[in-house]
């Protein structure tokens, strides 16, 4: 099913199939739309990030999830389509093979299927769902999704989701050859990697539950290091846990301009019973000024948004300084950009998203805990400790710290 498709309704199953992994495969059909007790039970799943790694022609990934309200009937979305240079919703080049299963509890594998095949084939641009597993997960148990992914066709290339994170049970798999693929966990499981994993997780829960999506750029699409013990990277990951479901759609290098001519997927996941959506958007808008035009960028995605049903929560944004210390003095640190100086064009915008303007039901603050004060342009540098590692983006203190700034209480159903 094609992404047009999947927007003109919301939630579709959608089937595939072949019954073995090294034979043919057939392409994805739609099915009858999933019903409203279909929310996202999610957490840790992630929009495409890049493309795999040449010569690899086959992927096996064991991510790690907890299921933050009980649920069951669990389907698993994956998509054909990563950021690219060029775009930020590029349809993948190739079509790809994937198989997936639930492992819940450890050690016990429960087969994905797709229009009850268990294989399916997913061309460039395909967004495509699972039928129901029907296994029931408690709340706060950890779980696991197993994912093999095989490129079919030239330049044999594949979207990855997030980087692995070991010391929560990830493990990824790879190999050149597809006729080889194993499922087996790798000699080494404690590197990191790059890991391809859902794009989603449903379920039906026995009440209505909150659920988030996340719309960002780099700041909050990861941070370098291990994540925090969930595995969780950036400060929204962090501060989002294993409280709330959650689906991180932020992109590196996105703003409100590149999200408004680009969001066909993201909006048709969003269209997926969430009943949030946090914006972290803007940075690369700031640094590029016309004040007048941001606001009204803000005002459009902000709408588009809240159109949907979803309540909208804006995110300060934060700043870019460089240093001559490794930024751990504030002295130390220079306000790259001009339109960053306190009283410019960064902190009218901030002030403005402060003041709660419609239709955003509310904003969290990060700029006001990681900056020597709400809007200076100059990070914080705890005991001389930096929070960032490159001017920009935090660094796992730096996301520590923002967490702080989103208040949970703020997600009302």
């Amino acid at each position: 099913m094609r992404r047009r498709e999947f927007l003109a309704s919301a939630g579709l199953t959608l089937g595939t199939a072949s019954a073995g992994i090294l034979g043919p495969i057939a392409r994805a059909v739609a099915a009858p739309a999933i019903d409203k007790s279909v929310s996202p039970v999610g957490v840790r799943t992630n929009v495409g990030q890049g493309w795999s790694d040449p010569p690899l022609r086959w992927m096996v990934t064991r991510l790690a999830h907890v299921m933050p309200s009980a649920a069951s009937d669990i389907q698993l979305v994956y998509a054909n389509l990563t950021r690219s240079r060029e775009e930020y919703e590029a349809a993948g080049p190739n079509p790809i093979a994937i198989s997936a299963a639930i492992e819940f509890p450890e050690g016990s594998f429960h087969p994905a299927v797709f229009g009850s095949r268990s294989e399916m084939s997913v061309a460039g641009g395909e967004t495509v769902i699972s039928d129901p597993v029907r296994i029931s997960i408690p709340a706060q148990a950890v779980y696991y999704t197993r994912t093999t992914v095989r490129a079919e066709a030239a330049p044999y290339l594949w979207p990855y989701t997030r980087v692995s994170s070991p010391h929560c049970g990830d493990w990824v798999n790879t190999g050149a050859e597809p006729s080889q693929v194993s499922t087996d966990p790798p000699a080494r499981r404690d590197r990191q990697s790059k890991a391809f994993g859902p794009l989603n997780i449903l379920g039906k829960t026995e009440g209505r539950h909150v659920s988030v999506a996340v719309l960002g750029d780099s700041v909050v699409a990861g941070e370098p290091g291990p994540g925090d013990r969930l595995g969780g990277r950036g400060f929204l990951e962090r501060a989002l846990g294993a409280n709330v479901a959650w689906c991180n759609l932020a992109e590196n290098g996105d703003n409100l301009a590149a999200f408004l001519k680009s969001h066909e997927t993201r909006l048709s996941i969003l269209r997926q019973n969430f009943t949030h959506v946090i914006c972290a958007l803007g940075i690369g808008d700031i640094r590029g000024g016309n004040e007048a035009a941001i606001r009204a960028r803000y005002l459009q995605v902000w709408q588009l948004l809240s159109d949907l049903g979803l309540k909208v929560l804006q995110t300060t944004i934060t700043t870019h300084t460089s240093s001559s210390d490794g930024w751990k003095t504030t002295e130390g640190q220079t306000i790259v950009n001009p339109n960053f100086l306190p009283g410019g064009i960064y902190h009218r915008i901030n002030d403005w998203i402060r003041s709660k303007p419609s239709p955003i039901a509310g904003y969290f603050d990060p700029s006001a805990v990681l900056e020597t004060e709400p809007d200076s342009g100059i990070w914080i540098a705890p005991n001389n400790a930096p929070v960032t590692n490159d001017g920009p983006h935090l660094n796992g203190l730096g996301a520590e710290i923002g967490a702080r700034s989103v208040d949970l209480t703020k997600l009302t159903l």
